[in-house]
């Protein structure tokens, strides 16, 4: 059944876009002016590629992640391609199964819900509709979650997100060496080198912390992959491919010139130490690291040897002077904790998702950079103990994977807890939640050790 069910998405995909393609031609022929037949075209293609899509269920996990990593966003609102595919995902959802990082999910995504009537009644509709849909977005994360869990091709996606994410390191390396002027609104920071001024590595992302994050994903599990040859066997890959794959990532890193990226990936690696030999896990990363700081030396010095600078004074001031290390971030946290000080009742269900940025509720416009403390303000308590339970679920289930004896299973536990330990430390310094693009594919990789984690699981157990 479930073939002719495809094979007749296919003839309509088909009959689309012959259907299409005619009526294009006839008005062309017909008349002088274009642009109907090219909009009829374009109108035509897309319900081909929406047909196409929605043919396999897990279609639109491989579409919107190309897309998010690959595409950049469009025109002068930064509209994103993936939200569309996104949208496709929701006819193919069937079931949604309690228990897990999904249930964990569900309760933040319950609790970011509930904040929407504070955010109305103190900031207004605009403000409030702005947080609405900020909600959708991170809601994005969980529909990928449950497509991914219910079945999907293993193998086949992590050697296609290997390729992705690599060609994903290689565009924000060229972004930064060209400059290349943002194709949207960006969130756009520069460094001043003397009297230059270099806009920092984002590449299609919305701003570099974005990337940096996403680079600090991809090196964990590349990392992982050279000191497992039995999970590269099974995926298909060398290591060579593998270990070309780490310069483009670890050279992006640098280029985002992201503090807390680069903390992370250390709290990472630890992890990964923790799950494995530490001789060969130490060799393997060092020489990584080592070629790619090679390799960003060679193509920007002054860049890279200011980053190196940047980053042991920032350790040497967390040492002495903390304040003065946290900068804008340490007067930030102190306004939101006398805020909470001042209005206890906040505790019960916050003030609304996002909209400390965006509103004056606080006194003025205040960006926390501490995911933890801007859920307790803009989502309560219950928000707050709901990540906490996201996070805790994530490890736990990276820890089961890390004890299978599949290579493949064993694998992902590892990069799951390694990568969910590196984001547990990074959500001190940024609101991680606000990437919508890449929270998905973090959320993926859980969903298929969980969906292989259960079919290892005896019957009745």
């Amino acid at each position: 059944m479930a073939d002719v069910a495809h094979a007749s998405f296919h003839k309509q995909a088909a009959a689309g876009a012959a259907v299409g393609g005619l009526t294009s031609l006839w008005l062309w022929l017909a008349g002088p002016d274009w642009r109907a037949a090219a909009v009829l075209a374009l109108v035509a293609a897309g319900a081909t590629a929406a047909l196409w899509t929605l043919a396999r269920r897990e279609r639109w996990v491989f579409a919107f992640v190309a897309l998010t990593l690959l595409a950049p966003p469009l025109g002068e609102w930064g509209f994103h391609p993936a939200m569309a595919v996104a949208a496709l995902g929701l006819f193919g959802l069937r079931r949604l199964r309690p228990g897990g990082l999904g249930a964990a999910g569900l309760w933040l995504l319950t609790m970011l819900l509930l904040s929407l009537g504070p955010a109305l009644a103190l900031s207004g509709w605009r403000v409030a509709a702005a947080s609405g849909l900020r909600c959708g977005l991170f809601g994005i994360a969980l529909l990928a979650f449950w497509s991914v869990r219910e079945g999907f091709p293993a193998r086949r996606w992590l050697r296609w997100l290997a390729v992705a994410t690599a060609l994903t390191g290689l565009l924000a390396c060229l972004d930064f060496l060209f400059q290349w002027p943002p194709l949207a609104p960006h969130s756009e920071q520069y460094v001043w080198m003397g009297g230059e001024r270099l806009r920092r590595a984002q590449g299609f992302f919305y701003d570099a912390g974005q990337l940096g994050n996403y680079c600090v994903f991809g090196l964990l599990g590349a990392v992982l992959l050279l000191a497992r040859p039995a999970a590269r066997e099974a995926l298909g890959l060398s290591w060579k491919a593998v270990a070309l794959g780490t310069l483009p990532l670890a050279a992006a890193l640098v280029f985002s010139y992201s503090r807390a990226s680069a903390l992370a990936l250390a709290v990472g690696l630890l992890a990964v130490v923790s799950v494995r030999s530490i001789w060969k896990t130490l060799a393997v990363a060092g020489g990584s690291a080592l070629a790619a700081l090679v390799a960003c030396l060679a193509l920007a010095p002054r860049f890279t040897s200011s980053y190196l600078e940047r980053f042991v004074e920032t350790l040497e001031l967390a040492a002495t002077h903390p304040a003065l290390a946290l900068g804008d971030r340490w007067d930030s946290w102190a306004l939101l904790a006398g805020f909470l000080a001042e209005r206890p009742a906040t505790l019960l269900l916050g003030v609304g998702y996002k909209t400390l940025p965006h509103s004056a509720v606080a006194g003025r416009p205040v960006i926390a950079d501490n995911m933890y403390l801007s859920l307790l303000v803009e989502a309560g308590l219950g928000g707050l103990l709901a990540v906490l339970a996201l996070l805790a679920a994530a490890l736990w289930i990276g820890r089961r994977g890390c004890r299978s004896a599949d290579p493949l299973t064993s694998f992902l536990g590892a990069w799951t807890l390694t990568f969910w330990a590196a984001l547990a430390v990074q959500m001190a310094w940024v609101d991680l939640l606000t990437y919508w693009r890449v929270l998905p594919i973090y959320f993926v990789i859980a969903a298929l050790l969980e969906r292989r984690l259960s079919e290892e699981a005896p019957c009745g157990s």
